[in-house]
């Protein structure tokens, strides 16, 4: 969901948990031109009116047809899940 811009911000450790999950290493110079893009990028999503964020992703949802509720969809960590499932790392790190 952070990448859909549902949440006011993002702590600067799941932003780590994510590049890391991304297999970005900042080393570089260049590397670290791209991380901070990336978080540019991040803050101009994150500007988006919240209302605005909340009614287009749930009718995205509606459209695939999920009946659950946005408050019911958004109430786990999408990080740790991956973390957690061997399959999802393995999509990840392709």
């Amino acid at each position: 969901m952070h990448e859909n811009f549902l949440f006011g911000e993002i702590p600067s450790q799941k932003t780590k948990q994510m590049l890391k999950l991304a297999g970005i290493n900042f080393s570089t110079k260049k590397r670290r031109m791209q991380q901070s893009a990336l978080l540019k990028l991040s803050r101009e999503g994150l500007a988006l009116n919240q209302v605005f964020r909340l009614k287009t992703t749930s009718f995205y949802f509606k459209t695939l047809g999920v009946k659950t509720g946005i408050e019911k969809l958004l109430d786990f960590d999408f990080l740790k899940l991956i973390e957690r499932d061997a399959r999802l790392m393995n999509f990840v790190n392709a």
